[in-house]
């Protein structure tokens, strides 16, 4: 996914007429801090609340594509631990264990969209152009209901 084409520039204007949803801090703080949704909330504004959370630590020097690539496999690692040897359905997934796999599955992404930071990747755009090679790779009406793998 790391390509060339899925290369965005860090700050793009907002387009005519919209706004940007503003990460945590950008809060004024008489209003304190706004809720994130996944109904508003961009993928901008969650990218600029990790780099903000990096910067505020100074740790973006440990943050290299190869220590941060290690850590999405490793907290993706911790939300299968969750899953081991039992096969829940979500309606049978506790409060506290929903909130411990989310906790998780934050972690993951935190990780996702530092790497994107990092190298400078449009998530949305890599996220759409994968989608599109694989619905090409697996056409609806040949795939429905199997789970047949395509060898490349």
């Amino acid at each position: 996914m790391t390509r060339q084409s899925t290369r965005a520039v860090t700050k793009p204007p907002a387009p005519k007429g919209t706004t940007r949803t503003q990460p945590r801090s950008a809060t004024p703080p008489d209003e304190g801090p706004k809720p994130f949704s996944d109904h508003v909330t961009t993928v901008e504004a969650l990218k600029d609340l990790v780099r903000e959370f990096i910067t505020e630590r100074e740790w973006a020097s440990y943050h290299t594509p190869k220590n941060v690539a290690a850590s999405v496999a490793i907290e993706a690692a911790e939300l299968l631990e969750h899953f081991q040897w039992v096969h829940p359905s979500p309606e049978e997934l506790s409060r506290d264990k929903r909130g411990e796999i989310a906790d998780e599955m934050a972690d993951v992404l935190a990780y996702l969209l530092s790497l994107s930071n990092i190298l400078g990747i449009d998530l949305a755009a890599a996220l759409q152009q994968k989608m599109g090679k694989n619905r090409r790779k697996y056409p609806a009406d040949r795939f429905r209901g199997t789970w047949e793998k395509v060898r490349s």
